[in-house]
Parts: structure tokens; C-alpha cells; sequence
């Protein structure tokens, strides 16, 4: 048996070396198709099949409260009620992020940080790679500072030396004792690099929400009833401090794809698309080649070969040229895998992690296998089912083409047209998705404006006083750089960070619970943002230098706010106690209405907002929007950086990029999602050309002689010429016809990924149909040209 298959192989691989025009465009459509699907399987497997990289990640859960804002955070005293009470969880931790500024031994640097509680390390169960987590005596108020590293940290910044463990290193001025070094690929949340306590205690009532929660269940506790047990404690909770906020538990997994689930998986649609329409070229391809073997194969069945026998000689053949295809496509899947994370935003979940690698190599093998028999069943049923004695009668130099052959050649071609109308309208409505979205009014001006980011360390910047002066200062100081229009700075820069909130009190009216109060958005800003930022004022006066600490306390809100809590009327002179300044009995004037900013996403509509003097609500991280004039950014962002080293060495410019770049980078998702599709369309719209050039092509070929008859009757050549481009273009309107149905149906799909476009856009639909039959005449003009120059002498004496 092996030797018949061996056998079988070399057979094949002989025949391919006859005809290698053939076999070179069949492996290349081939590559095309498996090399894409193995691509973007790459990542569905890696980010929505391959379990989280932590000890039986299926107990990992995220606790989030139930609110306006998607994944809202968790109060502390929240955290401590369903860590200490619930009785379904082995451990439940909390995370916040923080910015942390390490000096000593190299140059100053700011990383991303997280503030976890003791429990945080033992809910994911990662054990460290050097030395210990931190303990709870350690997450203690007033506790000795430690800090557990990433291993990417520890290598880049201390030479990967073990010895650190146990040392001090100085983190904001402040020296902190190196507990551990976690594994390579640990991370989580987000990007951190650094892990300290979070070291806080239980206030009285309830506060900001600021937490991420994580748990990991007990032995045979499902997520359901980890979910009813923390609702009870939830419920207890609310009961004792007069809340209604409900508690939301999600599989951890789930949660981290969430956002990313239904674009995986058209990608992996579209590009299942393209395999097919691959497929379907290369079934024409040996289709045509079946018929010049149609002596060849009587000859063997003369000699006694099955039809078994030669199905089967018919299929391996089908395969070796796929598998040779797989190979091909290996390469161009590795450079398709590179471009996604090139295009993937910082967001995307487990991007650094994607390769190609045990697992994709077998699906690999499996497609191609699959590819092999799917393409190989039409063309060795016909080379099975062909008659011995009349191929045999034939001329061995011409074959003939049936009309089940012709019919079955032209049902593919159809059939890649309407896979290809499909991919292209879904593609045309992403990109024009990503160009609405471009377009969108963010609310400021991006153009020449730089951001970086600053944070104050407490050890030289202990008091508020300090932190304001010092800001002050280091605005001056950017501000007095020539070519510098506008400096200003805020805590949460739009489209970088979002979700400081919390609710608002409105002086005269009736206070309500903290969880049902309007929700708005918190921002400390200085002197100077809006106008760095391009942000015109639509009411009252911007904040200024006399909003000092000892001045009367003021906000700014923008027109989202201003419209739901005071509809039909001015909100200037209302006084209010915004989320986070809850201090006593001070009030807070509205002074100012500021147009709206799309602070959490290019898609989202603006959320109300609230802005107070930086000097009144001191802050010491702060993003710092430098607007320049004529003079290129490139020219004085040195200067920049010289007048703050001037005034503190050790602070670092962190996050260093034009607001354009911010912009640009807030449209990611819908860029990665649109540009690949873009790229499957193209393929499969060549695909689609190839196959309808092949089949016209090889029409023509099988009919020199009626062509020759025709003209010798005295057919006009131009009428030869539309015979032939009327045929290739009968195909594509039937191929046209059946995939703008399936567009309409399947291109709904895109609903929820596309902005301020109908999956139905009659504009996008008519573009692609006129698109595919004008390739489709392209794909048919050099056959109809070649049958125009067809010899009726010639033709005739052929036959």
C-alpha cells in the first residue's frame, strides 16, 4: 500500500514538471488562499481558542460594577466586602494602574505600574521567576515599600541580575525592596511592568470606584455560582450603605476578547472566502488539464487500471499540489502575521504573544488536505467516468471539452464571482467605515500639537503646594520655548485615558446615592488646555490663573453635561460638588461651557464632562499638550526637554507623540479590521480574474474550429470579439446576481464594526458590482482578442 502511494506521488510530481505553467499558477492561487487562512487562524487561535497562560485559567473571573461606562471599576470597600465575605473563591485581587518613575543607575524612566492588592498575585496563581509575590502584611498603610518586576523591566533596565531581589531601587524618590521578578510573557493587566501594593484601608463610606477585580473560583465552583454568591454579598453591601449597583462576573477569557471576537471572526470568514475561491481556480485549472489526459487515462484503463486506481493517481495529484501550495503559503502567512501585529493596537489582547505555532502547523496540514480532495473530487470524477474507447478515437494532439465539463468550469467561475462580490462590498463598506471615522469632529484640534506625559514623585513633590507650583513652573517653562502658541495640561488626555468618574451633586436639587447620581466624567486641566488643545469655549470663561487654591472654587463643563442636567437653560452660576472633590461643604460655580471632546473613542459620542483648576485639585500625573506655530515639532520638543531637565533632572517625558498620532492610533481596531479585508478582497477579486481568464481562454481554445467556421462564413471579427466577451461577461452577472444577494445577507454581519455606514449602502453595492464586471471584461478582452486573429484556414485544417 505505501508503495502504491509513493508511487502515485512521483507520478504526480512528474506530470506537474510537464506542465509547469500550470502547476506554478495552481500553487500560487493555492498559497494565496491556505497562507491567509493560516494567518488569521494564527491569531483566532491565539487570542479566542488558546487558554489564558495562567494554572487552570477556566476558574479566572473579572468582577466589574454594573453601570453606564462598559467594565466599570470597584470601590475599595466594595473589593473588601466580596473579597472577605463570599464563599466561592480560592482568592479575589484588585489592580489599579499607576505611573511609577524609576531612577538610579541609567536615565530616568516612567512605566506603566499597578497598585494590586496581595490577593491579586494569588487569584492568577503565576508563580514569580526570582524570589517571592508580596505578602498582605505588605499591602498595609504605612508598610515597607516593595515592588515585584515584569521580566521584561528587569532585563532592559537592571541586565537581568538575579541579585536585585532583595536590593533597593528607588521608585518616585522613594527607595522600595525588590520582592520578585516575574516570568517572561506576565503582564497582565494591560502592559504592566512594575507591581506595587495597593497599601490602602477602608474609609467609613464608600468611594471612588478605581479597581479591576480578578478571582479564581474554588475546586467544582462554576462561574454561575460564583456569580449568585457575589451578588448576595452585593446585595448585603448595598443594603448597609443605601446602593443599588449590581456586581457583573465574567469569565476572564471572555472578558479580554470581548471586543475582539466578532472581528476575528469575519476576518477569519473573509479569508475562508478567498480559500474557496482558490479552490475553485485551480478545480478549472485540472479541469482543462483532465481533458488534454483524457487519452492518457484510457490508455491506463485499457491497460487494466480501476477506476478506483485512477480516482485515486487523480486525487493524490490534488494533493501534492495542495500541500506544495500549504508550503508556499507558510511563507506568505509568516508576513501576513507581521503586518497584523504591525496594524494591531496597543490594545489588542495577547498580540506580542501570536506565532505560528504547533497548533496552527496542524491546522495547516488539515487545510490543505481538505483543500486537496475538495478542488481534486470534480476533475477525477470526470477523469473516471470519461469513456476509454472514444477519448482513444480522438486526436492525441487535440482533446474535446464536454458540455458537463464546460458547465461544471463555468459553475465555478460563478461561484468565485459571487465569493468575490461578497468579500469586496464587506471590504469597501470597512475601508469606507475607516474613512467616516477618520473624518469624525473630535472636539479638538490635532494638528501641530505634542503630548507627553509627567509624573510628580511624592518624595520631592510631598505637598500640594508643591505639585501645583511645580507644574506651574514647568508650564512656563514650556510655554516661554519660541515657536510654542499654547501649553496646557490635564490628568486624563482625551482618546489616551478615560473613566475617572463618578456622580455629581447639584446644589438645590435632592441628593441622591453615590451610584445614582448624573455620572460625569472628572478632568483636572491648568491655565492654557483649552486653547492648547483647540477646544473653543461656548459659554462664560475658560480657567485661568486667578483660580488659585484660595479663590473661590470653579468648574468648566462641556455642552454634553450642560445639556442633560440643565436642559433649556444656562448652567453658569449653578454650583455643584463634582465626583472626586466631595470635600465638605465646599461648592463649585460652573463658570465655563467648553465645546464636547470625544474623550473615550472616535465612535462614542461625547459624555459629560467636568473640568476643575488644577491649583484646587492638585494632580500629580498630569499629560502636557504643547501647541507650536510654524516652527516644526520636531525643533522644539528639544528645547522642551532641555527646560524641564533644567528644573528636575529626574523627571521623564513619558509617551512622547503628536496629538495626530493619538488620533490616528484611536482608529486602530477599524484600521486593522478594514485594511486586512481590504487585502483578502484584492485577492480574491485576482482570483476571480484569473479564474474567468482561464476559462474564456480555454473556451476559445476548444472552439478554434466553430470560430474558424463562423468567420469563413464571413463573420465579422468585431462580432467574434463580442461572442467571447459576452460569454465572460454572462458569467459574471450570474456570478454579480447571486453574491449581491449574499451581500446583502451576510455583509449585516458587519453591523456592529461598521461607523455611520448601512451594511446595505446602496452606493458601496453599486460600486463593487460595476467594479467586478468591468474586471470581468478585462479578464475576457485578451481571449476575445485572440479569437479575433484566429486563421479559418488554419482552424479547419487542424481538424
Amino acid at each position: 500500500m505505501l508503495d502504491r502511494f509513493v508511487h502515485d506521488i512521483r507520478y504526480a510530481l512528474r506530470s506537474f514538471v510537464r506542465q509547469p505553467v500550470v502547476t506554478l499558477t495552481a500553487i500560487a492561487a493555492l498559497a494565496l488562499g491556505i497562507g491567509a487562512n493560516t494567518a488569521v487562524f494564527s491569531v483566532v487561535y491565539g487570542v479566542l481558542l488558546k487558554p489564558l497562560p495562567y494554572p487552570e485559567p477556566e476558574k479566572l473571573i473579572y468582577v466589574h460594577d454594573e453601570h453606564t461606562v462598559r467594565f466599570a471599576s470597584v470601590s475599595f470597600e466594595k473589593y473588601v466586602a466580596l473579597r472577605d465575605r463570599n464563599r466561592t473563591l480560592d482568592a479575589l485581587g484588585a489592580a489599579a494602574p499607576v505611573g511609577l518613575t524609576l531612577t538610579g543607575r541609567t536615565e530616568p524612566e516612567q512605566v506603566g505600574a499597578s497598585r494590586v492588592s496581595a490577593d491579586f498575585f494569588r487569584a492568577l496563581r503565576v508563580e514569580p521567576m526570582h524570589g517571592r509575590w508580596f505578602t498582605r502584611d505588605e499591602d498595609q498603610p504605612n508598610a515597607a515599600g516593595v515592588i515585584v518586576l515584569s521580566h521584561s523591566l528587569w532585563t532592559r533596565r537592571y541586565g537581568a541580575d538575579p541579585r536585585i531581589v532583595g536590593t533597593n531601587i528607588a521608585v518616585d524618590g522613594r527607595p522600595r525592596v525588590v520582592t520578585g521578578v516575574m516570568p517572561p510573557g506576565f503582564t497582565y493587566p494591560g502592559r504592566t511592568d512594575a507591581w506595587v501594593p495597593l497599601a490602602l484601608s477602608a474609609a467609613p463610606k464608600p468611594q471612588g470606584n478605581f479597581l479591576r477585580l480578578v478571582g479564581r473560583t474554588r475546586p467544582g465552583v462554576s462561574v454561575d455560582q460564583a456569580r449568585a454568591d457575589l451578588d448576595a454579598v452585593t446585595a448585603a453591601f448595598n443594603h448597609e450603605h443605601g446602593l443599588k449597583r449590581a456586581t457583573i462576573v465574567w469569565p476572564l477569557h471572555d472578558l479580554i476578547v470581548f471586543d475582539n471576537r466578532r472581528t476575528l471572526l469575519i476576518l477569519q470568514g473573509a479569508v475562508a472566502f478567498v480559500l474557496l475561491i482558490a479552490c475553485a481556480n485551480v478545480a478549472n485549472l485540472l479541469l482543462a488539464r483532465s481533458v488534454a489526459r483524457r487519452r492518457e487515462i484510457a490508455i491506463r484503463t485499457a491497460l487494466g487500471a480501476g477506476r478506483v486506481r485512477i480516482v485515486r493517481q487523480l486525487l493524490t495529484e490534488s494533493v501534492v499540489l495542495a500541500v506544495a501550495g500549504a508550503a508556499a503559503g507558510l511563507v506568505l502567512s509568516g508576513w501576513l502575521l507581521r503586518l497584523f501585529k504591525a496594524l494591531a493596537p496597543a490594545s489588542f489582547p495577547r498580540a506580542n504573544a501570536l506565532e505560528i505555532d504547533t497548533s496552527v502547523l496542524i491546522f495547516t496540514a488539515a487545510v490543505a488536505v481538505a483543500t486537496g480532495l475538495v478542488f481534486g473530487i470534480a476533475p477525477a470524477a470526470r477523469g473516471a467516468r470519461s469513456d476509454p474507447n472514444d477519448a482513444l478515437r480522438e486526436s492525441a494532439t487535440r482533446g474535446s471539452s464536454s458540455a458537463g465539463g464546460r458547465g461544471a468550469s463555468r459553475t465555478l467561475v460563478v461561484a468565485e464571482v459571487a465569493l468575490a462580490v461578497v468579500l469586496i462590498a464587506g471590504a469597501a463598506l470597512m475601508v469606507k467605515s475607516l474613512m467616516r471615522l477618520q473624518r469624525q469632529d473630535t472636539g479638538f484640534r490635532a494638528e501641530n500639537v505634542v503630548t507627553f506625559d509627567l509624573n510628580l514623585p511624592d518624595a520631592r513633590y510631598q505637598s500640594e503646594p508643591n505639585v501645583v507650583s511645580a507644574y506651574e513652573r514647568i508650564v512656563e517653562e514650556a510655554s516661554s520655548v519660541p515657536g510654542v502658541r499654547a501649553v496646557g495640561a490635564i490628568n486624563h488626555l482625551p482618546l489616551v485615558r478615560f473613566g475617572f468618574n463618578g456622580g455629581v451633586a447639584i446644589e438645590g436639587r435632592p441628593a441622591e446615592p453615590a451610584d445614582r447620581a448624573p455620572v460625569v466624567e472628572f478632568r483636572v486641566v491648568t491655565p492654557g488646555y483649552f486653547e492648547a488643545m483647540g477646544i473653543p469655549i461656548h459659554a462664560g470663561r475658560q480657567l485661568d490663573p486667578r483660580d488659585t487654591a484660595a479663590a473661590r472654587k470653579v468648574v468648566v463643563v462641556n455642552d454634553a453635561m450642560a445639556k442633560q442636567l440643565w436642559p433649556g437653560s444656562s448652567p453658569l452660576g449653578a454650583r455643584i460638588k463634582p465626583p472626586f472633590l466631595d470635600r465638605g461643604d465646599d461648592w463649585y460655580e460652573v463658570v465655563g461651557v467648553v465645546g464636547d471632546v470625544r474623550s473615550w473613542t472616535l465612535r462614542t459620542p461625547p459624555v459629560p464632562e467636568c473640568y476643575a483648576p488644577h491649583a484646587q485639585a492638585p494632580a500629580r500625573g498630569l499629560a502636557l499638550a504643547v501647541r507650536t506655530g510654524d516652527a516644526p515639532v520636531e525643533t522644539v520638543l528639544p528645547a522642551i526637554r532641555r527646560r524641564i531637565a533644567a528644573f528636575d533632572a529626574a523627571l521623564p517625558l513619558v509617551r512622547v507623540q503628536t496629538l495626530s498620532t493619538v488620533v490616528e492610533l484611536a482608529a486602530g481596531d477599524s484600521r486593522l479590521s478594514s485594511t486586512l479585508t481590504a487585502i483578502f478582497a484584492l485577492l480574491a477579486a485576482l482570483l476571480a480574474t484569473v479564474g474567468i481568464y482561464s476559462v474564456i481562454s480555454y473556451s476559445v481554445a476548444q472552439r478554434d474550429r466553430e470560430i474558424g467556421i463562423r468567420v469563413a462564413l464571413g463573420a465579422d471579427r468585431r462580432r467574434v470579439m463580442r461572442l467571447v466577451l459576452g460569454e465572460g461577461l454572462v458569467l459574471a452577472g450570474a456570478g454579480v446576481a447571486l453574491g449581491t444577494l449574499g451581500a446583502l445577507g451576510l455583509t449585516r454581519t458587519l453591523g456592529t464594526l461598521l461607523y455611520e455606514v448601512s451594511p446595505t449602502d446602496p452606493v458601496v453595492l453599486l460600486g463593487t458590482i460595476v467594479g467586478v464586471l468591468i474586471v470581468a471584461l478585462a479578464a475576457s478582452y485578451l481571449p476575445a482578442r485572440r479569437a479575433m486573429r484566429v486563421d479559418p484556414a488554419v482552424a479547419l485544417r487542424a481538424e
